[in-house]
């Protein structure tokens, strides 16, 4: 994996992708082998999108003080209005909807809005490897590709490294730099840019059979 790539982990279920993203995550050690990421703490330079990264029975505006308690920020001092100012000039590029949800909880935001909010609090710490895990898959067609053309708008406009798992062979072959399937926890396909572009529909379809 090479620094600014933006991989696009295929596989059916029981293909090893989210285990992969569990070993990146730090959440799993392997069993044989090792990884080592610009040698320093993984939880510093990591940013994930998965269905855990929210607390859904909070309101928005206490995920996101908790953010910034990961970042550094007292939790017992909260966010001041100034800072509440940024969060919501900061959340409206992601979502329009997000800036007036603050008092909301998490749990009663439309999945568009959910997944919004993830990417952007995914994304605030400038992490060098951004980890998503399907995170269009509870959407609809369109809420889906808004999403995807939002998530690879500030992908494309920062220096992340980025890995992200999906089912959708659409978008597997829309976006990213490069598309590696696992098939019983092993590589079976990776492609990178010229190669990428040559791979079907019908290709990609294979791989799940």
């Amino acid at each position: 994996m090479e620094a600014g790539e933006f991989i696009i982990l295929l596989g059916s279920n029981g293909s090893g992708k989210s285990s992969l993203l569990k070993v990146l995550m730090g959440d799993v050690c392997p069993i044989k082998g090792r990884f080592d990421i610009a040698s320093r703490c993984q939880r510093r330079y990591l940013g994930q999108s998965t269905k855990e990264s929210l607390f859904h029975a909070l309101t928005v505006y206490e995920n996101i003080v908790l953010h910034a308690q990961a970042e550094g920020a007292s939790l017992w001092k909260g966010i001041s209005d100034t800072q509440i100012a940024y969060y919501k000039d900061y959340l409206k590029a992601f979502h329009r909807h997000l800036p007036g949800r603050l008092s909301h909880p998490v749990g009663t935001l439309s999945g568009g809005e959910r997944q919004s909010l993830v990417l952007a609090l995914a994304l605030h710490s400038q992490p060098d490897l951004f980890l998503i895990d399907e995170h269009t898959s509870a959407l609809d067609p369109k809420s889906a590709t808004a999403l995807m053309e939002l998530t690879n708008e500030f992908i494309q406009a920062s220096p992340v490294t980025t890995v992200m798992t999906t089912h959708d062979i659409n978008h597997a072959l829309t976006y990213g730099t490069r598309i590696i399937a696992l098939k019983g926890g092993k590589v079976v396909l990776d492609v990178k840019e010229d190669q990428k572009k040559k791979c079907t529909r019908q290709d990609l379809l294979a791989l799940y059979g």
